[in-house]
């Protein structure tokens, strides 16, 4: 089953984690996304094999094409698959959207 949907871009990799005494957590940043993904992303946990279409419309012309896709497929965990090991093809396109910058993401 095929599931699309539209989320906001991520924080950068350098907002997503941070360092305590206690050792590493996410930034307030990474879990207000997290939050969003959980809101926004409803349908039925995928079980086994998962293939992931990624189309990232960055705001500006800066930032790597793999940058967000760490917080993207963890944020999904749990929602659409048990576990980001279960995805075994992923695709990733880059655009450029500085009035509208969004992830679209398909899964199956």
């Amino acid at each position: 089953m095929k599931q699309t949907f539209t989320l906001p871009v991520p924080p950068s990799v350098n907002h997503y984690l941070r360092r305590t005494r206690f050792g590493v957590t996410l930034t307030e940043k990474a879990k207000e996304f997290k939050d969003t993904v959980r809101l926004t992303v409803h349908g039925m946990k995928l079980d086994g094999n998962v293939r992931m279409e990624v189309k990232y419309y960055r705001p500006r012309r800066a930032g790597d094409i793999d940058g967000p896709l760490k917080l993207v497929q963890d944020s999904l965990q749990g929602i659409l698959y048990e576990n980001d090991k279960q995805i075994i093809e992923l695709h990733v396109w880059r655009f450029d959207d500085r009035e509208n910058p969004r992830i679209e993401v398909t899964v199956w």
